[in-house]
């Protein structure tokens, strides 16, 4: 599931990166000086945080290195009765 919120970075982004109930951030976009708490917000509540190529911004093209970064990829076998 993925949820969108709008909203000020500012304002947002420290609730999300200390909320027990958010799994991943993906803090493209938040200033350089911003960062550092963000990763420590989240750093508490053990989720994954993607941390942006210098320079990146959030209109660039992102290829799949940001899906990738988020998405987990699981075999489940189902045996069938013999």
């Amino acid at each position: 599931m993925v949820n969108l919120l709008t909203g000020m970075t500012d304002e947002l982004a420290p609730w999300l990166a200390s909320h027990r109930d958010v799994n991943a951030l993906d803090i493209t976009g938040v200033e350089p000086d911003g960062r550092v708490p963000l990763q420590r917000a989240a750093a508490e509540t053990i989720k994954r945080v993607y941390l942006p190529a210098p320079g990146a911004t959030w209109i660039a093209e992102p290829g799949m290195s940001r899906l990738k970064a988020f998405v987990e990829t699981k075999t489940v076998w189902h045996p069938i009765g013999v």
